[in-house]
């Protein structure tokens, strides 16, 4: 009697942990507001690095079945459009020119210093910005992201034209080069999942 129960006691534990083991290694959807996924191989997500060579810089996109996020480029530009399309629809540069709000346009120029950095930054975003703090980015030891301070408080008394934590800007002294682009609201969410923050988080100068 006392093996049986044994036997019925360690039956159950088993189970037990491989129902845990189940339900932890099972894909997530993203649950904040700046978007994540899980890289979870069954998640039906496929990452593919963008490579921009001529304005040296990398990204990775997703793709799925029926949907896919795309780098569109002008070797005549200085910047890069990031757009998502339906698999079998391609976009044209020429069409996003008109820039819709939920493109990313992730505009690359040259600096030497801070001073040019901070000029890179009024230009974009207005003369009343200036250059804020800089801390290390998480994917690349070389590169800064790089915070706009305003000049003021709403927007009818500043020429700072930036929203709280939707532009990015990330420097590299190593590569003398600076990239900025919007965010906004969440912009690649196909079927639930949030791409923005996993897109934006790869960005690595090459």
């Amino acid at each position: 009697m006392n093996k049986l129960k044994v036997i019925t006691v360690v039956a159950i534990a088993a189970l037990i942990i491989s129902g845990s083991y189940y339900f932890s290694q099972k894909p997530k959807k993203g649950t904040n507001n700046l978007g994540q996924i899980s890289s979870s191989s069954n998640s039906g997500v496929v990452w593919t690095t963008y490579i921009n060579s001529r304005l040296r810089f990398s990204i990775k996109l997703p793709s799925m079945t029926g949907y896919e996020v795309v780098a569109l480029d002008d070797p005549s530009s200085n910047f890069v459009y990031i757009t998502e399309q339906k698999s079998g629809e391609p976009q044209k540069f020429s069409d996003l020119q008109r820039m819709n709000v939920r493109d990313w346009k992730i505009v690359v120029a040259k600096v030497k210093n801070n001073k040019e950095l901070e000029g890179f930054i009024k230009e974009q975003y207005g003369p009343g910005c200036s250059l804020g703090e800089k801390t290390l980015t998480s994917n690349d030891p070389s590169s800064y992201l790089v915070k706009i301070v305003g000049n003021g408080d709403n927007k009818d008394d500043t020429t700072c034209y930036i929203a709280e934590a939707h532009q990015r800007v990330i420097y590299s002294p190593a590569s003398g080069r600076v990239a900025t682009w919007m965010g906004g609201q969440p912009t690649f969410i196909p079927q639930g999942f949030f791409f923005d923050a996993e897109i934006a988080n790869s960005f690595k100068f090459e």
